[in-house]
């Protein structure tokens, strides 16, 4: 990273608590700030909280779906725009197209992904904001 920039900043909004420590690790060490999120009752609050470059998340969360949470940022004039990926099990194409009717960057589903390409979306995305 130059002088003065900043570092890209993610929030994981998942509760699968090995994929997301992997991810903040790889993250992380290629120079990426990343808050780890588990349950959708805090997401939004954790949104305001932290202002992140990008969110990552999955759609199955405890307390509310991340379809949920989707809704409310699109709502929200401070985060109408932020760019959210999906990173789900869920398959089929109506949660695809209700993800992406709601505007997110990627949809993403987890047994088609390694980490690697995994990370490497995320930081693709992350970095174009920063």
């Amino acid at each position: 990273m130059n002088e003065g920039e900043r570092q890209p900043r993610v929030l994981l909004v998942d509760s699968d608590d090995l994929l997301v420590s992997l991810l903040k690790e790889r993250l992380e060490f290629d120079g990426i700030l990343v808050e780890i999120c588990a349950d959708g009752a805090r997401a939004l609050s954790d949104v305001q909280r932290f202002v992140p470059d990008l969110i990552v998340m999955d759609l199955m969360l405890p307390s509310r779906s991340g379809l949920e949470i989707l809704f409310d940022l699109r709502n929200d004039p401070n985060f109408r725009r932020l760019p959210v990926i999906v990173l789900t099990h869920l398959h089929g194409r109506e949660i695809n197209k209700q993800a992406k009717s709601l505007e997110i960057v990627e949809f993403m589903n987890k047994t088609d992904h390694t980490l690697a390409q995994m990370v490497e979306n995320i930081e693709s995305h992350a970095k174009v904001r920063v």
